[in-house]
């Protein structure tokens, strides 16, 4: 019997699901399985990893010198703004809103970035 890699189950079938639904893959099909990793609002989720009190608050990342919008976390994206809007437009937006806007750090991303992908390849033998 092979356990079943979305539970763990030696059955390999959800208890809350009927037999049909989730049968084992045989191995050959396993082997062949890929996955795409996204990282939603990734400026943002950085920025929000080292200030938590911004959880559930909007928040903007602009570009290089401040010129655009380079990233909105979901909130932000409610509140209607927009994805490369310079920040003299919507600075009035941002401020009526209380959103918290940050001017981007590359060195920042990029060291989180590559830790994810130390967590991918850690978790997986192959990825691109």
């Amino acid at each position: 019997m092979t356990a079943c890699p979305v539970n763990g189950s030696l059955t390999g079938l959800r208890a809350d699901r009927p037999a049909a639904f989730f049968p084992i893959p045989p191995p050959s099909i396993t082997r062949m399985m890929k996955a795409i990793v996204d990282c939603n609002s990734f400026y943002c989720s950085c920025e929000r990893l080292f200030r938590p009190d911004l959880l559930q608050k909007p928040v903007v990342v602009l570009s290089n010198n401040d010129g655009c919008i380079i990233s909105r976390s979901d909130e932000a994206k409610k509140a209607g703004v927009p994805m490369g809007e310079p920040y003299f437009m919507a600075k009035q937006v941002l401020k009526r809103g209380d959103m918290a806007v940050f001017s981007s750090n590359y060195h920042l991303y990029g060291d989180l970035s590559w830790r994810v992908m130390v967590t991918l390849r850690s978790l997986c033998p192959k990825v691109e």
